[in-house]
């Protein structure tokens, strides 16, 4: 597949209907903190949610807690296991790689140019990239 820029600024514009309703709804109701320390609970999928946790994130997790059909369970296994092996090389070969491409592109580089952020602190702004 080729990643155009039209097809790729199209993307940039496309979000989920469901989770958006949920974000604002948590937004709206000052919930996010608490929502985040709830989630930071789960650590297991065979694990039950936290009884404080909004019923439309619990009904979101619940529906989407398995994969759609036609999802090939051996590429993702085998992902999966190369992953398992050789993670810490893939992670820094893929931050080295994201840094350099959002550093280089010109709508990321406006953003940090207003905000002044990579300038003011720069050590910090990469973290947070990373």
């Amino acid at each position: 597949m080729l990643y155009t820029d039209e097809f790729l600024e199209k993307l940039r514009m496309e979000g989920d209907p469901v989770l958006d309703r949920i974000i604002d709804e948590l937004f709206k109701n000052s919930q996010v903190g608490s929502v985040n320390d709830l989630l930071k609970q789960l650590m297991h999928n065979d694990q039950e949610y936290p009884k404080e946790l909004p019923d439309t994130i619990e009904f979101w997790l619940k529906n989407t807690a398995y994969c759609p059909e036609g999802v090939d369970l051996t590429r993702i296994r085998n992902a999966t296991k190369l992953f398992q092996e050789h993670g810490i090389a893939i992670t820094f070969l893929l931050a080295t790689s994201s840094l350099v491409n959002c550093y280089a592109a010109r709508k990321g580089v406006k953003v940090l140019t207003f905000s002044y952020r990579l300038g003011q602190n720069a050590y910090r702004r990469i973290a947070e990239t990373g």
